[in-house]
C-alpha cells in the first residue's frame, strides 16, 4: 500500500470558467469516495495564480481555454510559476493531440471533456497524485544520496584522525586535512615531495610493517612512533588495508590516530597511585584524630546537659543552649569526617523536623560572635521567607556554620553577611537561597573549581596555609546536594568571596519559643543616675545588631530607654522630635552613613542637639587605635563585637558628663 493510499480527502483546485463543467466535476466527485475533498474553483488564470500562491493543492484540474489565456500557454504559465504543481488538463473532443502536448510540457495527465465518467475521473486523480508523490520521493532520495556523499566527505575532512591513500611506493594519492595538521607538512609537500616512508621515526619499523601488510593484507591498532616536519615524535595507532585496484595497482588505505596524550597519561598513573595512597593516609589520620576528639566532646556535652537541669535565668539558659548547640554541631562535624565516604555512597539519611529558621540564625550568630577578629556579622532575611520550616535543621545549620566560620577565618576585618530569600514556593515545598558573603582575602579564579574537593586548603599571598584539614567545604557541598540543592562560589583576590546555595525545605508548623520567658532572678542592672530616665539614640541598620545592643543596654543599665534609627537621615529626623542624652552611631549605613550624620548634627543643628555626645560603633578597630572618630566630631569609639562592661562604662561616663554640663 502506498504511503497515503487510503486518503479520501484532497485539496483540489479546479481552473474552469464553464459552470456546467464545474458542476459536472462536483457531481462526479460527490458520488465517489472523494466526496469530502475540498474543491476551489477559479474562473480565470489570474485568480488561479493567486490561489496557488496562498495554498497547497494535491491536484490542479486545468482547462486550456480560459478567458485570459488559451492552449498550451495556460499550462506553461502555471508550471513556470509553480513548478511543483500536480496538473491534469481538460481538452475538447477535437483536441486530443493537445493532451499529448500537455503531457510533454509537464502535465501529469489529461481528460477529454464529455468523454469521462466519475470512476475514470477519480482514478485519474489518484494516479496523478501518486505519480507526483513518487516523483517527489525520487527527488528526495536523490537529495539524501547527495547529502550522504557530502556528509561522508565532510566526515573525512573533519576527522581528527589522519586518513590517506598511498600507492605501493608510499606516495600520497589522497589525504584529509588532519594529515596536514598531524605531520606539519603543507598539502603541496605531501603531494609532491613527501612519502609515507619519510614519516617513520625508525626505519626498521617501516620495513617490519611493510612485511606484515604483505603477509596479512591489513593491520589494526598497530603502534608506531612517527615524526613531524619539525622533528617532534608522536605516538600513533595505525589501521591500514592493502587494496588492489581494477588496474592491478596496489594501494594502502590508512587511518592514523595520534595517542601521544594518552601515552603521556599512562606515564602519570604511577604518580596518581602515589597520590591516592597519600589521600588514604590522610583519611586514616583524620579518622584517628576524630575518634580521639570524641571523648572530650562527650564530656563537654554531658556537663552542659547537667547545667541545663539546674535553675537558670532565661539569659543563662540562652547562653547554655548556644553552647549545647555549638557542641552538638562540633560533634556532628566530627562524625561527618568519619562518615565522609558514607555520604559519597548515599548512606547518610536526613532527619526532618519542624524548626524556627530565625532562631537558628540567631544562635548561629551568637556562636560565631565569639571570634576576637574585627568582623561584624549581618543577616538579611526577606519578608516572604517562612519562619517555621520543615527539614534537617542540624545539616542546614552545619552548612551555615561551615560557610560563616570559613568567611570569618579568611576575613581579618570587615563583615560577613548572611542573606536568605525564597526562590520557589509551590504548595508545601519551599526552595530557599542562602548567600554568605565576606570581605576577606578572596581566592584566585583559577582555583575556584577545586574549592569543594577534599583536602583542598587555602593559602594567602605569603604562601601561608590557614588552619584546617580541607574537608569542610567538601562536606558542605555533599550535604547541600543531599538536601536537593546546589552551591556555587564567586571570589576575587583582595575583595572577598560569595557562596550561594539553595536547599529544598517544606513549610513547617509554628513552634513555641525555645527560650523560657521566666527564670531565676537576673543580676541587678548598673545604676548610673538618681532615678531620672535617660534616652539614648542607637543609629544602626542591622536588625540583629540592634537587638543585641538594645538588650545589653536596657538590661545592664537602669532607667535607660533606647530608641533605634536605621540610618543617619532617620536619626536626624528623630533628634528634632525627641530629646536625647547620648547617640550611639554606626559608621556604615545606607542612605546616610555615620560620618555624614555626625557632620550634619555638629554643623547644621542647634545646641543642645549639636553638642550631644556621639559614640562611634564600628567593626574597624583602627578607628579606635588611630582616634579616627575624633576627626568626624565623635567623642569616643566602641568596637564591635563590643564588650558589655566597656560599653556600660563609656555610656556611664558620657551620661554623667551631660548631667554635669546641664
Amino acid at each position: 500500500m502506498y504511503e497515503k493510499e487510503a486518503k479520501s480527502k484532497y485539496n483540489i483546485l479546479l481552473i474552469e470558467d464553464n459552470p456546467g463543467d464545474v458542476r459536472l466535476v462536483e457531481i462526479f466527485l460527490g458520488e465517489s469516495d472523494l466526496k469530502n475533498s475540498d474543491i476551489l474553483n477559479c474562473r480565470t488564470l489570474e485568480d488561479a495564480h493567486k490561489a496557488l500562491s496562498s495554498d497547497q493543492f494535491d491536484v490542479v484540474l486545468l482547462d486550456f481555454n480560459l478567458p485570459d489565456s488559451a492552449g498550451i500557454e495556460t499550462l506553461t504559465s502555471v508550471l513556470s510559476t509553480y513548478p511543483k504543481s500536480n496538473v491534469i488538463v481538460f481538452t475538447g473532443l477535437e483536441d486530443k493531440k493537445m493532451g499529448i502536448r500537455a503531457l510533454q510540457a509537464g502535465a501529469q495527465d489529461y481528460l477529454v471533456k464529455g468523454n469521462f465518467s466519475a470512476d475514470f475521473l477519480v482514478k485519474t486523480l489518484r494516479f496523478a497524485i501518486e505519480r507526483n508523490r513518487n516523483q517527489i520521493r525520487l527527488e528526495k532520495a536523490q537529495k539524501e544520496a547527495n547529502a550522504i556523499n557530502e556528509r561522508y566527505t565532510q566526515i573525512v575532512n573533519q576527522s581528527k584522525d589522519a586518513i590517506s591513500v598511498t600507492n605501493y611506493d608510499g606516495h600520497f594519492l589522497t589525504f584529509n586535512d588532519a594529515t596536514v595538521q598531524m605531520f606539519g607538512y603543507s598539502r603541496e609537500e605531501l603531494k609532491d615531495n613527501i612519502s609515507s616512508a619519510d614519516l617513520y621515526a625508525q626505519e626498521e619499523e617501516r620495513e617490519k610493517l611493510t612485511e606484515l601488510l604483505k603477509e596479512k593484507g591489513f593491520v589494526h591498532d598497530y603502534a608506531l612512533l612517527l615524526k613531524r616536519k619539525d622533528g617532534k615524535t608522536r605516538h600513533c595507532l595505525l589501521a591500514s588495508t592493502m587494496v588492489t585496484t581494477d588496474k592491478g595497482e596496489v594501494e594502502f588505505h590508512s587511518t592514523i590516530r595520534d595517542i601521544t596524550e594518552q601515552k603521556e597519561a599512562q606515564e602519570l598513573r604511577k604518580q596518581q597511585e602515589l597520590n591516592e595512597k597519600e589521600n588514604k593516609i590522610k583519611e586514616q589520620l583524620l579518622t584517628t584524630v576524630s575518634h580521639e576528639m570524641r571523648t572530650p566532646m562527650n564530656a563537654v556535652m554531658g556537663m552542659v546537659g547537667l547545667l541545663l537541669k539546674t535553675e537558670l535565668t532565661s539569659e543563662q539558659y540562652s547562653y547554655l543552649t548556644s553552647v549545647k548547640q555549638s557542641s552538638e554541631h562540633l560533634q556532628k562535624m566530627i562524625n561527618d569526617i568519619l562518615e565522609h565516604q558514607k555520604i559519597q555512597f548515599d548512606k547518610i539519611k536526613l532527619e526532618h523536623a519542624d524548626f524556627d529558621l530565625h532562631d537558628m540564625l540567631t544562635n548561629l550568630i551568637n556562636i560565631q560572635y565569639s571570634t576576637e577578629k574585627e568582623v561584624s556579622i549581618e543577616t538579611n532575611i526577606d519578608k516572604d521567607v517562612e519562619r517555621f520550616v520543615y527539614g534537617d535543621q542540624k545539616r542546614l545549620n552545619q552548612v551555615l556554620i561551615n560557610l560563616v566560620g570559613n568567611s570569618i577565618k579568611f576575613t581579618e576585618e570587615g563583615k560577613v553577611s548572611i542573606s536568605v530569600k525564597t526562590l520557589e514556593g509551590n504548595g508545601k515545598d519551599i526552595r530557599l537561597q542562602f548567600v554568605v558573603q565576606d570581605t576577606g582575602i578572596g581566592m584566585p579564579v583559577d582555583k575556584l573549581h577545586t574549592i569543594f574537593e577534599p583536602f583542598v586548603r587555602v593559602r594567602d599571598k605569603q604562601k601561608k596555609f590557614y588552619e584546617g584539614i580541607g574537608l569542610g567545604l567538601s562536606i558542605v557541598k555533599m550535604l547541600i546536594e543531599k538536601m536537593d540543592g546546589t552551591i556555587a562560589v564567586d571570589s576575587e583576590l583582595g575583595v572577598g568571596s560569595v557562596f550561594t546555595f539553595d536547599v529544598l525545605l517544606q513549610k513547617g508548623k509554628e513552634l513555641k519559643p525555645s527560650i523560657p520567658k521566666n527564670g531565676v532572678k537576673a543580676p541587678e542592672p548598673m545604676i548610673i543616675n538618681d532615678g531620672e530616665q535617660k534616652n539614648i539614640l542607637l543609629v544602626e541598620d542591622n536588625k540583629l545588631n540592634q537587638i543585641v545592643a538594645v538588650k545589653h543596654i536596657e538590661k545592664g543599665i537602669a532607667n535607660v530607654k533606647v530608641d533605634v534609627a536605621e540610618n543617619g537621615k532617620i536619626a536626624i529626623e528623630q533628634l528634632l522630635l525627641k530629646e536625647y542624652d547620648l547617640i550611639l552611631m554606626d559608621i556604615q549605613m545606607p542612605v546616610m552613613d555615620g560620618f555624614e550624620a555626625t557632620t550634619h548634627i555638629r554643623e547644621k543643628l542647634d545646641p543642645p542637639i549639636a553638642n550631644l555626645p556621639i559614640l562611634a560603633m564600628t567593626a574597624h578597630a583602627h578607628f579606635l587605635n588611630e582616634n579616627k572618630y575624633k576627626e568626624y566630631g565623635m567623642q569616643d569609639c566602641i568596637v564591635k563585637p563590643f564588650n558589655p562592661s566597656d560599653l556600660f562604662e563609656k555610656i556611664n561616663h558620657y551620661l554623667h558628663q551631660v548631667k554635669s554640663n546641664r
